[in-house]
This record gives C-alpha cells, structure tokens and sequence, in this order.
C-alpha cells in the first residue's frame, strides 16, 4: 500500500488554519476604513508652556459651553485669579477641542487650572493637551479677582499727600513766622 505525499492533501488541522488565515484576510480587505487621529506631543515644563504661550493664567472653571455638540470646540469660562502672562480680565473664554483623543484639554467646573493659551487666526484663545495645561485642584470655589487700584498704590499716593500737605504747612508757617 502506498502512502500519500504529504504534499498532496493539506491535514485536518492545517485546513482549518488555512480557512482561518483566509477569513481573516477578506474581513481585513473588506471592512470599512476610518481615520484614527492620536495625539502625541512633547511634554511641556512650566517654563516652556509659559514661553510658548500668548496669554496664561491660574484660575476656576466656572462654565462649560458646547459640551458633546459634535465635533465643535468647547469653549470654558474661567475666574482668573492669577494672572501669569498677558493682560487678563477677571474671566476669559478659552476653547479646547471637545476630547483628548482629538487633542483637546477637558476641564470640569470647580476645578482650578494653570493654563497656557494662544490666540488663533480670530484671536480667540484656543488650549489643549500639547500646551503643557496643569490641574491644580478639584471642587474649589473661584477667588475673587480684586477690582481697582492695588492696595500698594492707594498707600503710596496717601503717604505722597500727607508728607506733602505737612511740607506745605510748614513752609507756611515758616513763612508767617519770618514775617
């Protein structure tokens, strides 16, 4: 009796890998094709973020628009409570790309930020994942932002008109007394 070559019929067992490795292959070929963006960036130190950025500030998140309306920027609303660089407000708007995996930063209400930004072609601040944005706390209230002159300045012009009207006075009264 003769043996067949073992090149003449594929085993059992290799049929089915066979069969697998085909199916495969045509479910590869045949599904749909999507585009997958990831966000990759270098990892900014406080001070690169800071020299990179138009405006930055520390401050609370005290409003969140836009949120899960497609693919729209997010645009947050913060009580700045520090201003780091850039002339602020006591709040500003920044807007972020709705998620992270679209590169956008998420901030939450009540949660206080350090956060690096720059104006886009419309001047309107943008942020996100790759501009070094640091959480510094959760659940905090937002800290007024003093309105008005500083505390400083108002002490150094009193001190400036009490020292002037003494002079004044007496000068006068050096004045009468020389008379």
């Amino acid at each position: 009796m003769e043996l067949p070559s073992p090149r003449a019929r594929p085993s059992g067992m290799l049929r089915r890998l066979l069969t697998v490795a085909a199916f495969s292959t045509l479910v590869t070929v045949a599904a749909p094709v999507t585009q997958v963006f990831a966000c990759s960036c270098v990892q900014l130190g406080p001070g690169q973020a800071l020299q990179n950025a138009d405006v930055a500030w520390v401050g609370v998140v005290t409003a969140v628009d836009n949120a899960g309306l497609g693919n729209d920027p997010v645009r947050y609303t913060f009580a700045v409570e520090t201003t780091l660089k850039g002339q602020l407000g006591a709040t500003i708007d920044v807007h972020s790309s709705p998620s992270s995996a679209s590169c956008g930063q998420e901030f939450r209400v009540a949660q206080r930020w350090r956060v690096f930004a720059f104006a886009d072609e419309s001047r309107q601040l943008q942020t996100g994942l790759c501009s070094g944005d640091e959480l510094l706390a959760e659940g905090v209230a937002p800290t007024p932002r003093p309105t008005g002159p500083p505390t400083g300045l108002i002490v150094g012009i009193a001190g400036i008109v009490v020292v002037a009207g003494i002079s004044g006075w007496a000068f006068t009264r050096r004045a009468r007394s020389a008379s």
